[in-house]
This record gives structure tokens, sequence and C-alpha cells, in this order.
């Protein structure tokens, strides 16, 4: 079986399937594939060098020798023992729908019969000066973590640009091996998209009293020779922080363009989106897509789960079966900075019109750790979740969004943690309606 891109070939060859991308999303499809056809032809197609290892997970390598053991969901050897071409190192060119064939930038040209566009998505760099000096670095692939931890041996200053989830995560990873970090955040507050003002504050509060310096509302100017220039809402004269190195955490851009090139319809701001429907197929009958790349009715989260699901639809639905993508409820966990963070489903509340319910103070201590415990109820009915520093509640109240239950349920299930853990709130009334 051939795992290695031929430079020489020119002349197309034929395959049941094509699957761009070695992904979670182009993994679950050819899974589903093979369940349904254990002799079928496929073909994965990836520029990356390793094959699908779990991205969520690299954070992990800060700390690691570069092993990377834990990084795979598969042994290295699944796409040989289940009959699958891997080709890793290898770009896409371009997508020629008409022909039903794939450039590559090795020069080949390969034919298939069906396509599953799983290309992902790339970190986004934010037009900043000096974003592409050497000592800059994002988090995407095991080379950048090999970068990373290569700059980190002389580094004893670090600064991360987004403070977002990842960002915290990229925030702790460097903090657990002694360098001193700022968080500069762009938005009013931490983790804007999964926690509300009271729950950024007091993340903050947190991260700060750890010796991390935190700038919400701020807007990086340039990156210097050991220095990162920004401005804040708070202080709006220019500022420098010491930066042996940089990390930006921006979020992500989903690469589309290719397919955009080959005519697919796109969706979302900007058409950044590959538009599917729940089948993940695309505007071309013979052409699925999922993962990062994908929206189906015009939204992504970018989460590991629903690039699975999307994966296993679209791999299921190419082979001729028949199934449907339901939306995977995003969750967040958080544990750095002393702080243990869980969100579920519309955890920031931004989303909703309803009422929700929360405890009666922002800050919550039971002497001897802050606490914050919100959960957001659309139309009578838990519709999020989101606690700091109280991870015994998670099971309960998982389960209890899980079953559509409401209120009445939510208070019980708060006031039942309280009595068990001694919580002594201030003040004493648990909830309010806003």
């Amino acid at each position: 079986m051939n795992h290695e891109a031929k430079a020489t070939q020119t002349k197309a060859s034929k395959w049941d399937y094509i699957i761009l991308g070695s992904g979670i999303a182009g993994m679950a499809a050819a899974e589903a594939i093979r369940e349904r056809d254990k002799e079928t032809s496929i073909l994965m197609i990836s520029a990356e060098e390793e094959f699908c290892f779990n991205r969520p997970m690299l954070i992990e390598e800060f700390s690691l020798d570069g092993a990377g053991s834990v990084l795979f969901d598969k042994q290295q050897t699944w796409a040989e023992q289940t009959g699958i071409d891997v080709r890793l190192g290898v770009g896409i060119e371009s997508i020629d729908t008409d022909a039903k064939t794939v450039a590559l930038s090795d020069g080949s040209r390969e034919e298939y019969d069906k396509l599953i566009y799983a290309l992902g998505a790339s970190v986004s760099i934010p037009n900043i000066p000096g974003a592409d000096r050497n000592n800059v670095f994002t988090i995407r692939t095991r080379e950048d973590m090999r970068q990373i931890r290569a700059a980190m041996a002389d580094a004893k200053t670090a600064v991360v640009i987004g403070g977002g989830m990842l960002g915290l995560e990229d925030a702790w990873g460097l903090c657990k091996e002694k360098i001193h970090v700022t968080i500069l955040e762009k938005k009013d507050r931490l983790a804007f998209g999964q926690i509300d003002n009271s729950a950024g504050n007091l993340m903050k509060k947190r991260i700060e009293r750890t010796g991390t310096h935190v700038h919400t509302g701020a807007d990086v100017l340039e990156i210097g020779d050991g220095w990162v220039k920004f401005k804040d809402k708070e202080y709006p004269q220019p500022q420098k922080a010491e930066a042996d190195m940089v990390i930006i955490s921006a979020g992500v851009t989903p690469n589309s363009t290719i397919g955009k090139h080959a005519g697919l319809e796109t969706c979302g701001p900007d058409d950044k989106w590959i538009k599917v429907d729940p089948s993940m197929r695309t505007s071309d009958p013979f052409v699925f897509a999922a993962g990062d790349v994908a929206a189906v009715n015009g939204n992504n989260d970018a989460i590991w789960d629903e690039a699975r699901q999307m994966g296993t639809v679209a791999g299921t639905n190419a082979a001729g079966g028949s199934a449907e993508y339901a939306p995977v409820v995003p969750e967040h966990v958080f544990n750095g900075f002393d702080t243990e963070v869980f969100t579920m489903a519309d955890s920031s509340g931004a989303g909703t019109d309803g009422v929700y319910i929360r405890h009666a103070d922002v800050e919550i201590f039971d002497y001897q750790r802050e606490r914050y415990i919100r959960v957001s109820l659309q139309d009578g009915v838990i519709a999020g979740i989101l606690l700091i520093n109280a991870p015994e509640l998670v099971p309960e109240l998982m389960e209890a969004f899980r079953n559509g239950e409401g209120e009445e349920k939510a208070r019980q299930i708060i006031q039942h943690w309280k009595e068990s853990h001694d919580v002594n709130f201030k003040p004493a009334t648990p909830f309010r309606k806003r």
C-alpha cells in the first residue's frame, strides 16, 4: 500500500472515495465508509505530516517530551490495517468537480467517484506589525508545539494574544513551565463566547492572583524584539509587556478557499464555510464536507465532537447510507490558575431572550474557594450551565439539561449541593430572576 506521494506521477488514478484532510472529520468519514464497505478504495490526503492526532490534546505537549502517544485516538497503523491509502505532507492545489479530479502539490492528479472535503481550519492571524517574527507562534499542529517547546527553553516572559478558552489553556501551559505570562484579550472579558461578565470578572481576579497579568479591552499595536506594545480600556496610553515569546490564539479561519474556487456553495460571514445540508452534502451531489470547514444552517462551533459527528454522517451518506447530522451541544472545561470552569450550551446567556437564574451574589464564598453558579433558562427550560469551582454539580446539571428539565429541578440540584457541601452563601437567598 502506498503511503507516500509519488512526485513523478502525473496521470490520474481512480478512487471510489477521496478524503481531503486526515483530521478527526476525515478519519470519522473513512471509518463510516469502511463499516459499510470493506473493499472500496479510499484515499486520504493531508498536508500535515502526522495522521489524525487529537488536536484538543496538543496543549498537553507544553509539558511532554514530544513523544505524543496521548495525542492519538488510533494507532498509526490503523489506515494500513483497514485498507485505506494515506498520503501525508501533500497539499491540495485544486478540485475540478466537472472532471471529478483533485490536483496535488506534488504534480499528481487523482480522480474520485465521491469526494469528502474535510480540510479543517487554520489559526487566524490578526494584522499586527511584527506578527511574522520568529518568536511568534500559533498552536495548530505538532510541529507548532515542537517549535514552542524549543523557544520555551530560553524564555522567561511570554505574551498570549487572545483570552478565549484556548488562549487561557496556552497561558496556563506556559505558567506551569515557570514562564511569566501576560494575557491580552480584545474583548471586554475573558472567554467571551463561553462565560458572562460576572464569571469573567471572577476569572480575571483569580488568574491575576497567581501573578499573571491580564488586560481586557486590549488592542495590540505591535510585536517587537522582546516586547508587545498595546493599549487597553483602563490605560489609553500605549504600554509594553515583556515577551521573549508570543502565542497568538485569535480563533480559526476555515480552509474553504479551494472549495470556493471549485464552485461549492458557501455560507456564513464572509462566506467562510462550505455550505452543507444535514446529510453533509454540498451543492455538488458528489462532494460532501465535514469538520471545521463546513456548516449546517450557517453555524459551526469548531469543536472536536462536532467534527467527528459531521465526518461520520458524511462518510455514511457518501457510502449510500442514510444519516442526518444532529447538532452537538458545546461543552468547555478549563482547569488552571487554581480555577475549575465548566460550561455547556448557552453558558454566557448571549443567545437567550428568556430569563435566567443564578446565585444572588457574583462571587460566592464558602470561606475556602470562590464559586459561581449560573443556569440559563429559555422558555422555562434549562438552556445553559456555567460553573466556576463547583465541579460536583456537573453530572446532575448535565443530566437535567439533557432531560429538558426546568427551573425547579435546577433549584433542587443546587440547593442539595449547597446543603451537602455546607456552603455559606452570601446573601442567603439562593436565586433571583432577571
